[in-house]
């Protein structure tokens, strides 16, 4: 599974781990290792790497993940190490998600929170708090509907209280038992200067492939780093 929007109501698997929705993990409901590269711009010159073990069932999931490149900021040459927590409360249709991102160059720790609410059997709901180690700095919240079996709909916004400033990305998922794809595109909706570094504005992408039932590859375009590649090994 690939992250749609920004995966705030539709995040993947791993995503839960880097920035994206930390409910997502509870997708994992096996032991998973994932391997991956990434570069900040079109060159292959300077390939930063990054590795992961993850495990769930249906209603607890949690995962750990080494990566060479920090996503809040987009920056370079800053290793950290991501984990996270989800746990799902089946009564209710709710899960809840912490995340937590520990800077390898003395910056610090920062966490994440996310939830996911099936609010009907086509309709999800996801929301954020990115980053509340020092107060609530950003929110984020989003739907995605299912419209087909093969295809989902996803809007997903972010507001920086301090910058005052508002991003919606809107996006399309289309998926198979093989392949998935998806495309979303950032707007900004407020008139000042400042980017918003988690909620990419402009244009993002994803690929996955299923090779086997246990070897899965995915790629993202814009997501976190400019291209990031990765190789999922699916326990049984």
């Amino acid at each position: 599974m690939i992250t749609n929007g920004q995966g705030v109501s539709s995040p993947s698997f791993l995503d839960g781990l880097n920035g994206a929705n930390p409910a997502g993990l509870i997708y994992n409901t096996s032991i998973k290792l994932e391997a991956a590269g990434a570069t900040f711009d079109n060159s292959t010159n300077d390939i930063k790497g990054s590795g992961a073990l993850l495990a769930g069932n249906s209603l607890i999931a949690a995962g750990a993940e080494y990566s060479q490149f920090n996503t809040e900021p987009l920056a370079n040459n800053t290793d950290q190490v991501n984990f996270g927590f989800a746990g799902r409360l089946a009564p209710l249709n709710t899960t809840f998600g912490v995340s937590g991102h520990a800077l390898s160059n003395g910056g610090g720790t920062n966490y994440d929170a996310g939830t996911l609410m099936d609010l009907f059997p086509r309709l999800t709901f996801g929301a954020m708090l990115k980053d509340f180690t020092n107060g609530i700095h950003e929110a984020a919240a989003g739907f995605t509907f299912v419209a087909d079996p093969m295809v989902d709909f996803v809007v997903d916004a972010a507001y920086q209280i301090d910058e005052k400033e508002a991003t919606v990305k809107p996006g399309l998922t289309f998926h198979t038992d093989l392949i998935q794809a998806a495309v979303a595109y950032g707007i900004k909706v407020t008139k000042n200067t400042a980017d918003d570094a988690f909620l990419s504005r402009d244009f993002t992408a994803g690929l996955g492939l299923k090779l086997t039932q246990n070897i899965l590859i995915e790629y993202q375009y814009k997501v976190f780093p400019q291209h990031w590649l990765g190789l999922t090994l699916r326990g049984n």
